[in-house]
């Protein structure tokens, strides 16, 4: 999978031919692939920011919007559970049909998100060296 700042993304087969690409309203920045190649996740945007899934034939399945361009993406392998990160230090939780599950704020931009492969534990580091996690516990942000 890949995205570039002429707004499109690609998926690619495992032999490098194009599967389908899609022309996006503003520059992609960041992309992700679930591990089994059923979902691929888009941050996308500059003036209205946004996160989108598709499915492996391209399918749009959800668009959600964030506060600052994405930076970072990632997706649990059961494509449960979708993490974004932002410019503007915003940390956010999806379920893997886009509906919010958490969201926090750091000190400085959100350099890296993962996932790990059941969803249960997602983490970002900012630029400042700040970590946020959360854990099977604490999905809800008021917990």
């Amino acid at each position: 999978a890949a995205g570039s700042s002429d707004r499109r993304v690609y998926l690619l087969d495992g032999q490098g031919r194009l599967l389908w690409r899609e022309r996006l309203q503003d520059k992609v920045w960041r992309v992700a692939l679930s591990a089994d190649g059923q979902r691929l996740v888009v941050g996308a945007g500059e003036k209205e920011a946004h996160v989108r899934a598709f499915s492996r034939g391209g399918q749009p399945l959800w668009k959600r919007y964030v506060d600052g361009s994405v930076s970072c993406t990632a997706v649990s392998a059961d494509c449960g559970i979708v993490a974004v990160g932002t410019r503007a230090g915003r940390f956010y939780l999806f379920d893997g049909e886009g509906e919010p599950l958490y969201q926090a704020g750091a000190d400085k931009m959100i350099r890296d998100v993962a996932v790990a492969a059941d969803g249960r534990l997602a983490v970002a580091v900012s630029e400042g060296g700040q970590a946020l996690g959360v854990g099977p516990v604490a999905l809800d942000p008021h917990v």
